[in-house]
């Protein structure tokens, strides 16, 4: 099952609320969906990043590489999860 990891500085809680910091948002695809599908179900107006983020990813990363490098095509993002290490303060709380 190919997954997406996405940074997400502007996640939305149940009710359509930001939630401050930087967020990883990682979303499972099922095998049998074609790229077509994939790229639709994550980047459309009623899609999944609509209904999880504010704004579009600061990153994107994927074990599905094709799908990765459009992603980050369409979302005009880095490919690559960012070194948490070297991460400004807000990213690094996700791994305390």
């Amino acid at each position: 099952m190919p997954t997406v990891r996405l940074g997400n500085h502007a996640a939305l809680d149940p009710d359509g609320n930001t939630v401050p910091g930087q967020q990883i948002t990682t979303i499972h695809i099922p095998d049998t969906d074609p790229h077509e599908d994939r790229m639709r179900n994550i980047t459309h107006p009623d899609g999944l990043w609509s209904r999880l983020a504010a704004e579009p990813p600061t990153w994107v990363a994927s074990d599905d590489p094709e799908l990765e490098a459009a992603l980050a095509r369409h979302f005009d993002c880095p490919v690559g999860e960012p070194d948490l290490d070297k991460a400004p303060d807000d990213a690094r709380e996700l791994t305390e």
